[in-house]
């Protein structure tokens, strides 16, 4: 049983699966707490739980290839009955998590976002999660954000994006004056398109 925001079917905004249509499963909780997240309304837990099951069936009864299981924090959560479950129905899951937590089941995912907030929370991130990451996706807001990750992600193979906090042009800007050259710089698009 797993504690739940919501669920939702939208498009993929960020990262290499930009574009791609997916079923959204927000978890509820995070103690990371940063202050421009835009899913503050997921950081608290209620008592309230849901099956797994009854949410893997959701998402096949839209039709959807992928899950994103997202948060808040969903590494808070014993993931593995829903991993297996998504597993068992040829569902690809996405991850996305802050790294603070590594879980045995996550080597059972098809693409695990890192998107590391050690600049802007006392949580520390759990290093064996940038060696297993897929991705490495980080907010910048300010230049010196930029060297911080570049240093933190330098031994990763993962794909490597910069995103300007809440798509602002300038910061767009500077970060691509100064990104190294085997990073990406990417918004998200969702909130462009102004999708879900």
């Amino acid at each position: 049983m797993l504690a739940i925001n919501e669920e939702f079917y939208s498009i993929q905004g960020e990262g290499v699966n930009v574009g791609r249509p997916m079923y959204f499963i927000r978890l509820q909780g995070c103690g990371v707490g940063c202050h421009f997240c835009d899913t503050k309304h997921s950081w608290k837990k209620d008592d309230a739980k849901t099956d797994e099951a009854d949410i893997i069936r959701r998402a096949v009864d839209v039709g959807t290839d992928w899950i994103c299981i997202t948060g808040g924090e969903p590494a808070e959560q014993d993931l593995s009955r829903l991993i297996d479950l998504a597993s068992m129905e040829g569902l690809f899951i996405q991850l996305e998590t802050s790294g603070i937590k590594h879980q045995d089941c996550f080597d059972r995912i098809r693409q695990i976002t890192v998107s590391p907030k050690t600049l802007f929370s006392n949580v520390p991130l759990d290093p064996k999660m940038i060696e297993v990451a897929n991705e490495i996706k980080c907010v910048v807001t300010q230049q010196s954000d930029i060297q911080h990750y570049v240093n933190l992600a330098k031994k990763s193979q993962a794909v490597k994006t910069f995103v300007p906090m809440s798509n602002s042009p300038p910061l767009a800007q500077m970060i691509f004056d100064n990104m190294p050259k085997s990073w990406k710089l990417q918004c998200q698009e969702h909130t462009v398109l102004k999708l879900r």
